[in-house]
């Protein structure tokens, strides 16, 4: 058998098609999606393993080709969250882009929303604003995604990280490891995102599944989280010295660590569960940064006042979400 566009076989005017019964290019193109599935006489396509006609004729393997157009690049910030306290102006946001987009682009809006959101005059609350007002931001970080599913799952395209060189080493958060740095922006790519989305796309469950799971953590969490904001409440008020507290919150902090890393295992949510999962998994993020200041690894990184104003912040977020997961479970039920 001879394959179709190489020298020796034959050709019709239009283009590499073969002299054994095909149909007419022109009679073809309105009855198939696809012109490289060129079908016989008897309207059978090419066979989809050997790529053999009836009559032992190979379909061309065809080549790749490549489109450049030009469109304005999109990105949407799903969501900003203040995390500022009295040494730094500090913002996260998490970035939804569209997932056709290389890199090279992807570099670009990383560039472009950083620079935006150091600008942002957004506050998580009056006492923010008042101390930071109109002030550029010292730290930016970034969490890109292609869609909703990949944020549930923190399933990161990347994350990126940007400080101001001017920043006192004092209030300067320990950078975090990248692959590379464009415009002072440390980016971190994640190499295994599309194995990460296979994987997570077969461990969705039903609702009764996921409850099964997802309540001893949230229970456990939230016992956790208001002994830290009873603790902290008796240090505030000198009910209990530092020592005590420090000791008690580091006593707790590798359970509360390891719920967290669990939470990250749970199957998807239905659709009727999706928020509530959402409202969850901010909470238990909440619970461990208020743990987070009393790990080995980050207990002596920053002062006691640094962690005080750190651990206010927290609080408050805490307080508004444990109000939240109350709403959720009424309204699931």
């Amino acid at each position: 058998p001879h394959s179709a566009g190489t020298p020796g076989s034959p050709r019709t005017a239009a283009g590499p098609l073969l002299r054994c019964s095909f149909l007419h290019l022109a009679t073809h193109i309105p009855n198939c999606q696809d012109v490289s599935n060129t079908v016989v006489l008897d309207g059978s396509p090419f066979d989809p393993v050997s790529s053999c006609c009836a009559e032992g004729h190979q379909r061309d393997e065809g080549i790749a080709v490549t489109l450049r157009v030009h469109e304005d690049t999109r990105a949407e910030i799903l969501s900003l969250r203040d995390q500022s306290y009295a040494g730094a102006k500090r913002y996260s946001a998490t970035i939804l882009v569209d997932r056709h987009y290389p890199r090279e682009v992807l570099r670009e809006i990383i560039a472009s929303v950083t620079t935006n959101i150091i600008e942002s005059n957004y506050h998580r609350n009056d006492r923010v604003e008042d101390h930071w007002g109109a002030t550029p931001a010292h730290v930016v970080w970034l969490f890109l995604a292609y869609d909703n599913e990949d944020v549930r799952r923190y399933n990161w395209i990347c994350r990126t990280e940007w400080i101001d060189p001017a920043l006192s080493p004092r209030w300067r958060p320990v950078e975090m490891q990248a692959d590379e740095v464009v415009k002072d922006i440390r980016i971190a790519w994640s190499e295994d995102y599309e194995w990460k989305k296979r994987l997570l796309q077969g461990l969705s469950a039903s609702k009764g599944e996921l409850l099964s799971a997802l309540k001893p953590i949230v229970t456990r969490m939230v016992a956790l989280g208001d002994f830290a904001e009873q603790m902290f409440v008796a240090y505030v008020t000198r009910s209990v010295s530092e020592e005590e507290f420090a000791t008690k919150m580091t006593l707790w902090q590798p359970e509360v660590s390891e719920l967290y890393d669990k939470s990250g295992d749970l199957p998807m949510p239905p659709e009727d569960m999706k928020s509530y999962d959402e409202v969850c998994a901010s909470l238990f993020a909440t619970v461990d940064n208020l743990f987070l200041p009393f790990g080995e690894s980050t207990r002596t990184q920053v002062s006691s006042r640094q962690r005080d104003l750190l651990l206010a912040g927290q609080f408050e977020r805490y307080a508004e979400q444990r109000k939240a997961l109350e709403y959720e479970e009424r309204k699931m039920h």
